[in-house]
């Protein structure tokens, strides 16, 4: 299977696995409450922050290895499982520790036990779908993720709909993780022949620990930074704060999709022009970056403006407080977008350690930030923070890029300044029509309205029409 047609069938299925992710959340939110969907936010971002000391590179270390040598699979998926059970019962240990020290009730706790459970799970069948992965085979993951998902979905809102006590949630994605792992564990079985039991061999340990330290760093960097603004606001503020927090981090992150669909297909790229030719190798970069300047700019403008009508019609007034966050978090879209190819840039090149360094550094401002911010300001002040990060990360990269590719930096300011002018075009006319129209017409109006104009101005032409179609539908 040709690597465009595995990048188009993961990249299909993640975004499927999000949207219906976006709306399980959405109905639970709707479901239970501010104070409890707190509660739930916060319990799995708590896990999630531990998540990686489960694996620590290991799974992409080891399908970079089944990619080069696909007659040691067996040894690797036995080695990582043997050693990720062991790594998950510390990872486990170590959320039991610090959340009761943290003197949490015990309902949270309870929680937190469960999504701990649950991340533990989700990383083994990560080794798993890893084999395939490796094999450059990614249609079983695809639909694994998809089924996951649905599973979930159902009887997560069986348990809205019953009225269940709230841990039935998580041990919604506890049988999530659970079929996931049934699934790949019988692919593995079906397709490769063998049986992935646990099986120890130090050598190979050893040899792939060396390739996962590097995954490892850049990896707890990632998850502390996205995940310690959530625990932060509960410690600091409490249930009510994460609640109404979580609901625009949440929206914002489901568009996120858009800069990973285009990075699936832009780092192979870079990789090869890095060594052939340094001239391609700036094009493919400014595309990249003009691709996700013309969505994210007017993205973040429709997001602002419409904030107040998506809050309230989805969620309901008790959730008003989010509104201004998500007004601030859609700002920071522009800056989180443009950080994916500047990021792939700096990997593709051999500069792995400097986007590592980065990440790291991204991580020590988003916590001292929160620390500051939140105390005083609460919700608005982790908002802030994430929007000081994300301009961080994308300034400090875009930055080091320079180094690498000698980008024309007239020619990404001269269809940012167009982009924002028909995003102020755009938003005069909904903001006219907000009043009177369903924001759901609004917001396809106002991609009509946005392309219009960037294409009276000269800001959009066939070749960029064609591109999108071909990113988003590839046959």
């Amino acid at each position: 299977m040709s690597i465009a047609k595995n990048t188009t069938i993961l990249t299909f299925a993640s975004v499927i696995q999000k949207i219906l992710a976006f709306v399980y959340f959405t109905l639970v939110a709707r479901g239970i409450g501010v104070e409890n969907i707190g509660k739930y936010s916060f319990a799995i971002s708590f896990a999630m922050i531990f998540s990686i000391f489960v694996d620590l590179g290991l799974t992409s270390a080891m399908v970079r290895e089944i990619a080069r040598a696909r007659d040691k699979i067996k040894v690797y998926v036995g080695t990582v499982f043997s050693v990720k059970i062991l790594f998950g019962v510390i990872t486990l240990g170590l959320i039991y520790a610090v959340i009761n020290i943290m003197n949490y009730p015990e309902i949270t706790r309870q929680f937190v036990y469960l999504a701990g459970l649950a991340i533990v799970l989700d990383s083994f069948h990560l080794t798993f779908y890893g084999v395939f992965r490796g094999l450059r085979v990614l249609k079983y993951e695809a639909v694994g993720l998809i089924i996951g998902q649905l599973f979930i979905l159902a009887f997560g809102l069986s348990v809205i709909y019953l009225n269940a006590p709230l841990y039935f949630l998580f041990i919604a994605l506890i049988l999530g993780s659970l079929f996931n792992i049934i699934f790949s564990f019988s692919l593995v079985r079906i397709k490769q022949g063998f049986f992935p039991w646990p099986a120890f061999d130090k050598k190979i340990f050893l040899f792939l620990g060396k390739i996962a330290s590097a995954f490892a760093l850049a990896g707890i960097f990632v998850k502390i930074y996205s995940y310690i603004d959530t625990v932060l606001l509960s410690y600091l503020k409490g249930d009510l704060a994460v609640g109404w927090y979580s609901i625009p981090i949440k929206l914002t992150l489901a568009f996120q999709f858009i800069p990973m669909a285009l990075v699936a297909s832009l780092y192979p790229t870079l990789s090869y022009y890095f060594k052939e030719s340094r001239a391609r190798l700036r094009v493919t970069f400014e595309k990249g970056m003009r691709y996700l300047i013309l969505v994210a700019v007017p993205l973040a403008f429709g997001i602002g403006i419409l904030a107040d009508k998506i809050i309230l019609s989805l969620y309901g007034a008790d959730f008003s407080p989010s509104i201004i966050p998500l007004q601030i978090l859609a700002v920071g879209l522009v800056f989180a977008f443009l950080s994916f190819p500047v990021g792939s840039l700096l990997n593709a090149c051999n500069k792995q350690k400097v986007q590592t360094i980065i990440l790291g550094l991204t991580m020590v401002v988003n916590i001292v930030l929160n620390l500051i911010l939140i105390p005083r300001y609460g919700v608005i002040g982790a908002s802030i923070t994430a929007l000081v990060s994300y301009f961080f990360l994308f300034s400090i990269g875009i930055m080091r890029a320079r180094k690498i590719v000698d980008y024309k930096i007239g020619f990404l300011f001269n269809i940012f300044v167009k982009s924002l002018l028909a995003s102020i075009v755009m938003i005069g006319i909904i903001s006219f029509l907000k009043p009177f129209v369903n924001f759901v017409i609004l917001s396809l109006l106002g991609m009509v309205i946005y392309g219009i104009v960037m294409w009276i101005i000269r800001g959009i032409d066939k070749e960029d029409i064609t591109y999108f179609r071909r990113m988003f539908a590839r046959k």
